[in-house]
């Protein structure tokens, strides 16, 4: 999935410092950064943007 910058949900990953959720096409992604940035969680669906993260997000370690 692309978001364009100028797109509604669209934001600079390198600002992304708490959680947004990036929507287009029907799609989702939303992503919370999480434990000082040492992890990041990501959960992915269809429709429009949930308000918080989904309990099944995926949490990735750096």
């Amino acid at each position: 999935m692309r978001i364009e910058k100028g797109q509604s949900s669209w934001l600079d990953p390198e600002l992304l410092t708490t959680s947004h959720c990036y929507s287009g096409s029907g799609r989702w992604f939303f992503i919370e950064i999480r434990a000082d940035g040492m992890q990041m969680a990501v959960a992915e669906g269809t429709g429009g943007c949930p308000n918080v993260l989904p309990s099944d997000a995926t949490i990735y370690y750096r």
